[in-house]
């Protein structure tokens, strides 16, 4: 919480604070960022992608709610789309990962 607190900090101080003093704060907001999407990655979306269930399962849509026999393979369903929404989160938080260290190394200052 402290380093959240100390982000907050330089984020709403804003152009009032140097880019010398800036710098090891947004360092330090990166390693935190890592850490939240790798928490996010292991608890958040096998929660939310559990949610979600397959097209035929909606209720009223489904073979058996017509009167058919018909196997309950949602977990299966779940078993497929946890591992594909864990990797589709990993890609996104890889790539906002890598434009945030390019920003870091960059010479060029964005806040003007």
């Amino acid at each position: 919480m402290l380093l959240v607190g100390a982000c907050f900090l330089k984020d709403t101080a804003g152009i009032a604070i140097p880019t010398v003093l800036k710098k090891p704060f947004d360092v330090a907001e990166t390693i935190e960022h890592k850490i939240s999407g790798l928490v996010a990655t292991g608890a958040f979306v096998p929660i939310v992608a559990s949610i979600f269930h397959a097209p035929d399962q909606a209720p009223g849509a489904s073979l058996a709610a017509a009167g058919f026999a018909t196997i309950d393979l949602h977990w299966l369903y779940n078993a497929m789309m946890v591992p594909v929404a864990m990797a589709a989160f990993f890609i996104v938080f890889l790539a906002s990962n890598a434009i945030n260290i390019l920003t870091h190394i960059s010479q060029i200052n964005f806040t003007s």
